[in-house]
């Protein structure tokens, strides 16, 4: 091949590559840019909302609802929410067994939270969660209780505890 033919190639080769060099940094850029807008917006809307204490008392207080869970075991369940400062915590029982709520949002108008318990079967001991998801309405809390990830959830009316002078607490 003369030094005319490589030339040429070489210009020819040059000419191709003169608009797609331009185009392919643009699909670059515009591929990165709408990664990190997808990601921004998925960030928001995955950010809890501002913690309002208002919202988070209307939750305080002793509660009360029986349950029937999937085992077909039947218990009356306690729980109780204290609001300090920009902290909401407690407890709540489970299957008639009192333990601390973990992992306490205030997300909207909902309060969600966990409980934590530990599993024996087969020799070994497993640590597992119920998480909730309580929405005031009225004078009562419609309480929902998340047995298994994807599962239905298991549905409850939380009613308020009064004492015996007739005060709720």
């Amino acid at each position: 091949m003369s030094n005319d033919d490589r030339s040429e190639l070489y210009a020819k080769l040059m000419r191709r590559w003169v608009w797609k060099i331009p185009l392919i940094i643009a699909l670059v850029w515009f591929a990165v840019w709408w990664q990190e807008k997808q990601e921004a917006e998925r960030g928001a809307s995955n950010a809890p909302a501002k913690f309002s204490a208002q919202s988070a008392v209307r939750f305080a207080g002793h509660w009360r609802a029986d349950i029937a869970y999937r085992s077909g075991a039947k218990h009356s369940e306690g729980f109780f929410f204290q609001v300090e400062g920009e902290r909401i915590f407690g407890t709540a029982s489970l299957m008639g067994a009192k333990r601390g709520i973990e992992e306490v949002q205030l997300v909207g108008d909902a309060l969600l939270f966990k409980l934590r318990y530990e599993e024996a079967a087969d020799g070994t001991t497993r640590t597992r969660w119920f998480g909730y998801e309580a929405r005031r309405a009225g004078d009562e809390i419609n309480l929902k209780v998340f047995e298994d990830p994807g599962g239905m959830p298991l549905e409850a009316r939380l009613t308020q505890v009064k004492t015996t002078d007739g005060e709720r607490r």
